[in-house]
């Protein structure tokens, strides 16, 4: 069929205006739609305001859902405490390489990242099912405390001596050794 025939004598129901290959979806003549692009828009964003509850919750239950599928590939339990509790369940990267893997795989997180391992078959190599506490303990000192290491290695951080004033620098310098405690600070200015 001619495009050009397609949308001879066709007008907007809503508008009515003369509609054309430039102003209307081929795909809204060939169903009998006959709107332009702004009157279709339109009616779709009522569409969802008059239903935005309803998608709210069927779009909560389908990532619950998945969420489920994941927890139940894994196990259905904190890989390190034993924690059950759906709510505090959590997929954890085993070498603690999350920001890398987004990195690489596009960002995936949450959801998206749910979406994959149930794609994937759920990895075990790289992946594992933690609490929120053993997770964010893994993350922030490189282990969970139920399963603490002989030799705790603390993460350092640079000293920023350009900063410290007053109280916080005698303090530094005291942990850092290079003034004793014994030695008594003058408070009035050294004249040579």
């Amino acid at each position: 069929m001619n495009l050009n025939k397609k949308f001879e004598n066709k007008i907007c129901k809503d508008c009515l205006i003369d509609l054309d290959e430039n102003n209307t979806n081929k795909y809204s003549i060939e169903h009998g739609k006959y709107l332009c692009k702004p009157c279709e828009k339109r009616r779709a964003q009522k569409k969802y305001i008059d239903r935005k509850e309803l998608i709210r919750e069927q779009q909560r239950l389908y990532d619950l859902s998945v969420k489920m599928k994941v927890i139940e590939g894994y196990g259905g339990k904190c890989s390190c405490c034993g924690e059950s509790t759906m709510e505090f369940l959590t997929i954890d990267h085993i070498n603690n390489d999350g920001a890398e893997d987004r990195r690489q795989n596009g960002k995936k997180s949450g959801g998206k990242l749910y979406r994959w391992l149930i794609q994937n078959n759920f990895p075990q190599e790289n992946y594992q099912l933690l609490c929120y506490n053993c997770n964010c303990a893994k993350g922030f000192f490189g282990y969970c405390p139920h399963n603490k290491p002989d030799i705790v290695v603390r993460p350092t951080r640079p000293k920023k001596d350009h900063c410290l004033t007053g109280v916080k620098a005698k303090k530094a310098s005291l942990l850092d050794g290079s003034i004793s405690e014994s030695e008594p600070e003058s408070r009035e200015p050294k004249l040579e």
